[in-house]
């Protein structure tokens, strides 16, 4: 098993922000930063800051990967019939 943290910004209300600055409250479809610092900046001072700082903070996003082995003999990855 294989574990990142990673940061993802949140408005007040709920809902995160995507790469393409929509809103989402997928956390999977969620913009995810190595930093808070990447995170802050993407927000406050990139190209796609927002117009509302105040109303969103930055949190950590615990993803985790490991071996799925009751589908380990699927070949596309789909479940078999």
């Amino acid at each position: 098993m294989v574990i990142k943290r990673k940061y993802a910004i949140e408005h007040k209300d709920g809902y995160f922000i995507t790469a393409r600055h929509e809103p989402t409250y997928d956390e999977d479809k969620a913009a995810r930063f190595h930093t808070v610092g990447e995170a802050n900046h993407f927000y406050k001072e990139s190209h796609y800051r927002v117009s509302d700082p105040e109303n969103y903070t930055v949190v950590p996003i615990k993803i985790t990967y490991e071996r799925d082995v009751d589908h380990a003999n699927t070949e596309s990855g789909t479940e078999e019939s």
